[in-house]
């Protein structure tokens, strides 16, 4: 089986390719685009596994992979615990790659784990309404501020949960 570490970022995605005995079959650099990286992965003859290191997006990055007939394994690396091992003056995406891959052929990973898509999709919507519950407190403050700065009142806070026609009054 062969052993596929990915260094992804936005703009490029590196990887390298390694055979059971850890020998270097190819190494590839291509543009930042997921479908480019998916047809360069279904041209792999053999059975693979597949590593990258976890960074924004890493779960979808993982669904798509999943999709892919031949690969058999996807490990997502810890960052915190990569950095413990990838200490070396010699960095670049494509060290990084083939290091992942050299980790996940040895199965040293220090692994991240993947919630199933629907916890990440839960995790998503709470993340999203507290950045609405941090916006809506910013606006009311700033409102505050400017009506002091006038020398006017701020309307009296009213117990939550509000009617629909007492919110108004904010």
């Amino acid at each position: 089986m062969y052993s596929i570490g990915l260094d992804v970022h936005a703009r490029k995605i590196n990887g390298c390719i390694l055979d059971a005995n850890g020998k270097r079959i190819k190494e590839f650099a291509l543009p930042g685009d997921v479908s480019l990286l998916l047809f360069e992965l279904q041209a792999v003859e053999q059975a693979c596994q597949v590593c990258y290191e976890a960074s924004c997006g890493y779960g979808a990055l993982y669904d798509r992979l999943a999709q892919l007939p031949n690969v058999k394994r996807i490990v997502v690396a810890h960052p915190g615990q990569l950095r413990l091992i990838f200490r070396s003056k010699r960095k670049n995406d494509r060290v990084d790659a083939r290091k992942l891959a050299t980790l996940l052929l040895l199965d040293q990973v220090p692994q991240a784990h993947v919630p199933p898509l629907d916890v990440r999709a839960w995790r998503a919507a709470i993340e999203f309404r507290g950045r609405l519950v941090d916006r809506q407190t910013r606006v009311k403050n700033q409102l505050r501020a400017m009506l002091r700065s006038r020398g006017l009142a701020a309307p009296m806070r009213v117990q939550k949960p509000l009617p629909p026609s007492r919110s108004r009054t904010w």
